[in-house]
């Protein structure tokens, strides 16, 4: 097309303020939007770390607790020998 062929545009000034102003506000609220993701993608990954870490600490205490039993319940054993013994 030539240049007498094409259309020329003519726009006014107010015009182009808010064409500017809407494609402003268009890439404020994607850049926006991608920081809160990558805010919320941190957190997730935090908590997932934190879950596993839970998982792996309860695990530990849980045999803690099952050792803790079992010598308990061999102290009380022996206890129970010698109360049978000494009543011999």
């Amino acid at each position: 097309m030539s240049e007498e062929t094409m259309p020329k545009i003519r726009l006014s000034i107010g015009t182009w303020i808010v064409v500017f102003g809407l494609v402003s506000g268009t890439v404020g609220t994607f850049t926006l939007a991608q920081t809160q993701i990558a805010a919320n993608e941190r957190r997730i990954d935090r908590l997932e770390l934190r879950d596993e870490q839970t998982r792996i600490d309860y695990a530990v205490m849980r045999e803690l607790l099952t050792r803790i039993d079992e010598r308990l319940a061999e102290v009380r054993r022996k206890q129970e020998s010698v109360g049978a013994a000494a009543a011999k």
